[in-house]
Order: C-alpha cells, then sequence, then structure tokens
C-alpha cells in the first residue's frame, strides 16, 4: 500500500520466474482490488481485470507486456484503502471471528 516501487520490484520477479507465477499475481492484483481497495475505488476491478485481458495479447516473452502489471500495481498503490475502511474490514472480521451476528433481524 502506497509501496509501489517495492511491489513492482517483486512483481517482476515472479514474472521472469515462470508464466504460473505471472498467472499468480494477476490472481493477486485481482483480489486486491477488491479486498483491499474495494468501496474505495468501484472501478478498481474493472480496470484490473482489463488490464489482465489487455497484457494477454502479448506474448510472455513481450518486452511490453510487464507494462501491464506495472500500471496495476502503481493504480492500487496510489488508491490504497483508507485508515476508516481497515477499521471497519477489521471489526467485521472481528465480529465474525467470535460469532456475532452481523445483521440483526
Amino acid at each position: 500500500r502506497g509501496l509501489a516501487e517495492e511491489a513492482i520490484t517483486f512483481a517482476f520477479e515472479m514474472y521472469i520466474t515462470s508464466p504460473q507465477l505471472e498467472e499468480k499475481l494477476w490472481r493477486r492484483l485481482q483480489a486486491i482490488s477488491v479486498e483491499d481497495v474495494g468501496f474505495g475505488d468501484l472501478s478498481a476491478p474493472v480496470l484490473i481485470n482489463a488490464l489482465n485481458q489487455m497484457r494477454q495479447n502479448f506474448p510472455y516473452t513481450d518486452g511490453d507486456r510487464p507494462s501491464f502489471f506495472v500500471h496495476a500495481i502503481r493504480y492500487l498503490a496510489a488508491h490504497s484503502p483508507t485508515v476508516r475502511a481497515q477499521g471497519q474490514t477489521y471489526q467485521i472480521a472481528y465480529r465474525l471471528h467470535v460469532g456475532d451476528n452481523l445483521f440483526e433481524g
């Protein structure tokens, strides 16, 4: 969150390791766009999915292919969740963990 350059370096290491790790990278980016950014930016999942689809038009060995995950990481880092959103997520997770009812009815 906010550490885009470190995340890009790590992602590039995954990318050059194998196509399988590149697939894992994109699954994580998709999950982050929903879990971490979520309602802070409702367009994040759409953008990440579009970038994922676009990169598939380039062969694995094409030098332009990494630019898609670089863009995705920079976007997600710039749209990291607010402290309030994180707190709400943790409260709900804790309530579920201890068996509370989230909905009274």
